[in-house]
């Protein structure tokens, strides 16, 4: 089976590669870069892809920086949007399968919220990037029928710890290794996710060819900003030098949903579980000191 995998440098895609280069079963994953592929550029989407030879397309890019997007939506809607509808036009004349990654972001608007979100509940995005990644999940599925769409929230892995992309939990210990006090807000709620679970979850659902449409792909469990923080020193055993504080105490050009976690039964049921969020730090953690 031959992969065509977009974002490979990307935390995700980096997941995706280690734990292809890891796994029994194998997969010839291609990689193009984006001089050779650039989403920005969607009249050329369809002629870079003519000759490329895929059974599989697996989505991991796009313009991710959520404060950016705010401030340049049109590029935003280029890239996650309209570039993702243009995918899914080359998977289907191809006869491939598409898995396209989307966030947890398409939700936030309804703020009465307090359990975990599910695939049909109503999508209310609070910022443009959410609105971006939504239509790109529209325009994708009326465009392809065999289409994954996979909903991601809070990533972190080993990809995320160079010098030039972080994560949370990179960023909370940097901040801890200071060795002075610093705030984390308390008042968003998601499901911290592991990038090497979701890697390894996507390679096994290769298996499933029978599987279409959206699915939330995420650590079991939700808890705060702070909340993350707090197990992220406890499992460390780093001094607790964290305060809780509003959302409000950070002006951002974007607004954060208040609660944007995501409930995973559906994946669970049909692929196999997935493990607490805890339990992935623990294994992120330990994974970090031997990398």
């Amino acid at each position: 089976m031959k992969i065509l995998l977009l974002g490979s440098t990307g935390q995700l895609g980096r997941s995706i590669l280690r734990t292809n280069a890891l796994s029994p079963a194998h997969h010839d994953i291609l990689t193009p870069s984006r001089q050779k592929l650039d989403l920005v550029r969607i009249d050329e989407i369809s002629s870079d892809l003519k000759n490329v030879s895929f059974d599989i397309l697996i989505n991991c890019t796009g313009f991710h920086d959520v404060d950016r997007v705010e401030l340049e939506p049109e590029l935003g809607f280029r890239v996650n949007a309209y570039a993702v509808q243009e995918l899914a036009r080359a998977c289907a004349r191809q006869k491939a399968r598409m898995i396209h990654i989307s966030t947890d972001f398409v939700f936030g608007g309804d703020e009465s919220n307090s359990t975990p979100l599910t695939e049909t509940d109503p999508v209310v995005p609070v910022n443009a990037y959410g609105t971006t990644k939504f239509l790109g999940e529209r325009l994708a599925s009326c465009t392809h029928q065999n289409i994954v769409i996979l909903r991601v929230a809070s990533l972190f892995g080993l990809g995320g710890m160079s010098q030039t992309q972080s994560n949370f939990v990179e960023a909370v210990l940097a901040q801890a290794g200071e060795g002075r006090e610093f705030r984390v807000v308390d008042d968003q709620t998601a499901s911290p996710t592991s990038a090497e679970d979701v890697a390894s979850a996507i390679l096994a659902l290769m298996r499933y060819d029978s599987v279409s449409g959206i699915y939330h792909l995420v650590n079991s469990g939700l808890t705060t900003k702070f909340g993350f923080a707090q197990e992220i020193l406890r499992q460390a055993k780093l001094p607790d030098l964290i305060k809780p504080c509003a959302s409000t105490e950070f002006a951002t050009p974007a607004k954060r949903p208040k609660f944007s976690a995501l409930d995973n039964q559906q994946f669970c049921s049909t692929v196999g579980d997935i493990p607490p969020w805890q339990d992935a730090l623990t294994r992120y953690l330990s994974a970090r000191c031997l990398t």
